[in-house]
C-alpha cells in the first residue's frame, strides 16, 4: 500500500473514532441523597419522585435499606424531589436546574406526620 493510501485510511480511522467518543458524552443528568428521619436515623422504603417542571415527565424510585436513592439519565432541566414515606410529612425539595452530567445532592430529613401512602 502506498504513504498516500496509509495516511488516507488512518485520517478516516481518527475521525471515525474521534465521532465515537463525542457520541458517547452523557446529555443527561441524576439526581441521588439519603433519606433520613429527625434523629438522624435512615428510612428505607421512602418513594422519591423527581419531576422535571418544564415537561411534567416523573421519575421515580425507592430509598434502598441504607436510606440513598440514585435516579440517572435524567433529561437537562429545572425538578422537583418529593419523597414521601409512611409516618412522615411529605418533603418536596426544588425546584433547581439539573445540569449536563451533574449529580445533584439531595438529601432530605422526613418530619413525623401524616402517614403517606
Amino acid at each position: 500500500m502506498s504513504r498516500k493510501w496509509t495516511v488516507t485510511w488512518l485520517c478516516f480511522v481518527i475521525l471515525f473514532l474521534s465521532g465515537a467518543v463525542a457520541m458517547a458524552q452523557t446529555i443527561t443528568g441524576s439526581v441521588r441523597g439519603t433519606v433520613t428521619d429527625p434523629s438522624g436515623a435512615v428510612v428505607a422504603g421512602a418513594k422519591v419522585i423527581a419531576t422535571n417542571v418544564d415537561t411534567g415527565v416523573a421519575t421515580k424510585t425507592v430509598s434502598d435499606a441504607s436510606g440513598v436513592y440514585d435516579i440517572q439519565f435524567l433529561n437537562l432541566g429545572n425538578y422537583t424531589v418529593t419523597i414521601t414515606a409512611p409516618g412522615f410529612d411529605t418533603s418536596s425539595i426544588g425546584p433547581f436546574r439539573l445540569q449536563i452530567d451533574q449529580i445533584a445532592k439531595i438529601d432530605a430529613k422526613l418530619r413525623v406526620g401524616v402517614a403517606a401512602t
